[in-house]
């Protein structure tokens, strides 16, 4: 591309005069992309001048740095209102005031033997599953039962549990046969 070429682009992108295009290209060192920030720089470029892309497309870009409010570009909302996030945010709150308000309880016969929240339970399995759920498989035939305590209804997972613990009990009871 020519040096008249170049100048005629940027005087169409930049609305500006031959001269000034001529000068912030010589600044750019005939640099397209450079000429037109020396134009900003300069305040010759208005900031939310429509700029004609290549393609010919007209599309609205704000200037560099300029303070164009960026409210059109929210979030989606979903049909509640609530964004991705704030629906993340809220489920990560929930389960954490459910890990604190709810614990795995651990017992021997009638003895109680560990009492941690369910949170402190989820962090140990998921750094030492292979270790914790192997030990929790055994101890099941050593007469420990496995249960959740707190606020909310945890019968169908205590349900769950003593189920466990009543096969654990028919497989040690056939074997003991």
């Amino acid at each position: 591309m020519d040096n008249f070429e170049k100048v005629e682009k940027l005087r169409q992108r930049a609305n500006v005069s031959y001269e000034e295009a001529r000068e912030a290209l010589d600044a750019a060192n005939g640099d397209l992309l450079d000429a037109m920030i020396y134009l900003e720089k300069k305040g010759k470029v208005a900031g939310n001048d429509t700029v004609e892309k290549f393609t010919g497309e007209v599309v609205d870009y704000p200037a560099v740095g300029s303070k164009k409010d960026n409210s059109d570009k929210k979030e989606k909302k979903n049909a509640d209102g609530k964004s991705a996030g704030e629906k993340f945010s809220d489920f990560c709150k929930k389960a954490w005031q459910k890990g604190n308000d709810n614990e795995f309880v651990v017992r021997h016969k009638d003895d109680v033997i560990i009492r941690i929240p369910v949170w402190v339970m989820i962090v140990i399995l998921v750094f030492t599953f292979h270790i914790t759920l192997p030990v929790m498989l055994i101890s099941l035939f050593f007469s420990c039962k496995y249960g959740f305590e707190g606020k909310d209804d945890l019968s169908k997972v205590n349900k769950a549990m003593d189920k466990a613990s009543d096969i654990a009990d028919n497989i040690k009871d056939e074997f003991n046969k």
